[in-house]
Protein backbone atom coordinates (compact mmCIF):
# COMPACT_ATOMS: atom_id res chain seq x y z
CA UNK A 1 0.00 0.00 0.00
CA UNK A 2 1.39 3.11 -1.22
CA UNK A 3 1.92 6.32 1.48
CA UNK A 4 -0.73 8.29 1.99
CA UNK A 5 0.32 12.24 2.03
CA UNK A 6 -1.90 14.26 4.42
CA UNK A 7 -1.33 18.25 4.46
CA UNK A 8 2.41 17.48 3.45
CA UNK A 9 2.97 14.97 5.71
CA UNK A 10 3.91 11.72 4.77
CA UNK A 11 2.15 8.55 6.46
CA UNK A 12 3.42 4.88 5.99
CA UNK A 13 0.20 3.71 7.39
CA UNK A 14 -3.87 5.50 7.46
CA UNK A 15 -4.54 6.92 10.12
CA UNK A 16 -2.27 8.66 10.87
CA UNK A 17 -1.67 7.78 14.96
CA UNK A 18 -4.11 10.00 17.68
CA UNK A 19 -1.08 10.33 20.06
CA UNK A 20 2.52 9.66 20.85
CA UNK A 21 5.30 10.83 23.81
CA UNK A 22 8.51 12.18 23.57
CA UNK A 23 10.92 11.75 26.50
CA UNK A 24 13.43 14.70 27.06
CA UNK A 25 14.93 16.77 29.56
CA UNK A 26 12.31 18.82 32.00
CA UNK A 27 13.79 21.86 30.38
CA UNK A 28 13.39 21.00 26.82
CA UNK A 29 9.56 20.13 27.65
CA UNK A 30 9.09 23.76 29.00
CA UNK A 31 10.39 25.37 25.80
CA UNK A 32 8.09 23.33 23.59
CA UNK A 33 5.13 24.22 25.96
CA UNK A 34 5.82 28.18 26.86
CA UNK A 35 7.77 29.17 24.29
CA UNK A 36 6.98 26.68 20.98
CA UNK A 37 10.34 25.63 20.55
CA UNK A 38 11.45 22.48 19.22
CA UNK A 39 14.78 21.07 19.34
CA UNK A 40 15.82 18.04 17.07
CA UNK A 41 18.78 15.90 17.30
CA UNK A 42 21.48 15.16 14.49
CA UNK A 43 21.08 11.70 13.21
CA UNK A 44 24.82 11.79 13.73
CA UNK A 45 23.92 11.62 17.41
CA UNK A 46 21.91 8.44 16.98
CA UNK A 47 24.46 6.53 15.13
CA UNK A 48 26.93 7.01 17.69
CA UNK A 49 24.98 6.57 20.96
CA UNK A 50 26.42 2.96 22.44
CA UNK A 51 23.28 2.38 24.17
CA UNK A 52 21.30 -0.76 22.59
CA UNK A 53 18.03 0.40 22.75
CA UNK A 54 18.34 3.94 21.26
CA UNK A 55 21.67 3.36 18.97
CA UNK A 56 22.07 2.59 15.55
CA UNK A 57 25.31 2.67 13.67
CA UNK A 58 23.24 2.48 10.29
CA UNK A 59 20.51 5.13 11.62
CA UNK A 60 19.26 6.56 7.80
CA UNK A 61 21.30 4.10 5.67
CA UNK A 62 19.23 2.45 3.39
CA UNK A 63 19.84 -1.85 2.57
CA UNK A 64 18.47 -3.55 -0.21
CA UNK A 65 18.47 -6.19 -2.58
CA UNK A 66 17.68 -4.87 -6.45
CA UNK A 67 18.90 -7.85 -8.96
CA UNK A 68 20.05 -10.06 -6.43
CA UNK A 69 22.87 -7.15 -5.40
CA UNK A 70 22.72 -5.86 -1.64
CA UNK A 71 23.09 -2.02 -1.96
CA UNK A 72 23.40 0.44 0.91
CA UNK A 73 22.17 4.23 0.50
CA UNK A 74 22.76 7.02 2.80
CA UNK A 75 21.84 10.73 2.67
CA UNK A 76 24.07 13.71 1.45
CA UNK A 77 22.05 16.83 3.21
CA UNK A 78 22.41 16.77 7.34
CA UNK A 79 19.31 14.95 8.80
CA UNK A 80 17.49 16.03 11.82
CA UNK A 81 15.37 13.84 13.84
CA UNK A 82 12.59 14.41 16.67
CA UNK A 83 11.85 10.59 17.58
CA UNK A 84 8.72 9.70 19.63
CA UNK A 85 6.76 6.74 20.59
CA UNK A 86 3.34 4.97 20.61
CA UNK A 87 4.30 3.70 24.21
CA UNK A 88 1.86 5.39 26.57
CA UNK A 89 2.92 4.55 29.65
CA UNK A 90 6.04 7.29 31.21
CA UNK A 91 7.39 4.95 33.23
CA UNK A 92 8.08 2.67 30.55
CA UNK A 93 9.62 5.67 28.34
CA UNK A 94 11.62 6.91 30.67
CA UNK A 95 13.33 3.03 31.10
CA UNK A 96 14.45 3.13 27.81
CA UNK A 97 15.18 6.88 27.24
CA UNK A 98 17.21 6.74 31.16
CA UNK A 99 19.33 10.03 30.88
CA UNK A 100 15.56 12.33 30.35
CA UNK A 101 13.14 12.99 32.79
CA UNK A 102 10.33 14.31 31.41
CA UNK A 103 7.88 12.70 29.27
CA UNK A 104 5.42 14.78 26.51
CA UNK A 105 2.42 13.63 24.91
CA UNK A 106 1.73 15.32 21.91
CA UNK A 107 -2.65 14.88 21.40
CA UNK A 108 -2.55 15.94 18.01
CA UNK A 109 0.62 14.59 16.05
CA UNK A 110 -0.88 15.97 12.89
CA UNK A 111 -1.34 19.12 13.99
CA UNK A 112 2.45 19.76 15.10
CA UNK A 113 3.46 18.81 12.29
CA UNK A 114 1.52 21.43 10.12
CA UNK A 115 2.30 24.15 12.91
CA UNK A 116 6.16 23.25 11.94
CA UNK A 117 6.06 23.31 8.34
CA UNK A 118 4.09 26.60 8.91
CA UNK A 119 7.21 28.04 11.44
CA UNK A 120 9.34 26.57 8.86
CA UNK A 121 8.12 28.50 5.56
CA UNK A 122 7.63 31.85 7.93
CA UNK A 123 11.45 31.18 8.59
CA UNK A 124 12.89 30.48 5.38
CA UNK A 125 13.88 27.03 6.12
CA UNK A 126 13.81 25.25 2.74
CA UNK A 127 13.66 21.09 2.16
CA UNK A 128 12.00 19.86 5.57
CA UNK A 129 9.59 17.18 5.12
CA UNK A 130 7.59 14.97 7.32
CA UNK A 131 7.60 11.08 7.17
CA UNK A 132 5.95 9.64 9.74
CA UNK A 133 6.01 5.59 10.22
CA UNK A 134 7.27 2.60 12.31
CA UNK A 135 10.69 2.40 12.65
CA UNK A 136 12.20 -1.44 12.10
CA UNK A 137 15.18 -2.22 12.99
CA UNK A 138 17.46 -4.32 11.91
CA UNK A 139 20.61 -4.17 13.72
CA UNK A 140 22.41 -7.18 11.43
CA UNK A 141 24.60 -5.24 9.30
CA UNK A 142 24.77 -7.93 6.76
CA UNK A 143 21.42 -9.28 6.64
CA UNK A 144 19.62 -6.61 4.18
CA UNK A 145 16.41 -4.95 5.28
CA UNK A 146 14.61 -4.19 1.87
CA UNK A 147 14.27 -6.44 -1.02
CA UNK A 148 12.42 -6.15 -4.46
CA UNK A 149 9.01 -7.27 -4.77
Amino acid sequence: MPNEIINEVDYEETPPPSDLWRATEYKYANDIIQNGLLYLRNVQEYREDLDPERGDATETDGHFVRHDVPCTTSHTNPIFLWCTTLESDPDTVLTIWRNYDTVIHISDPQALAERILRAAVIKGVRGISFHAGTTIYNKDYNAPRFSDH
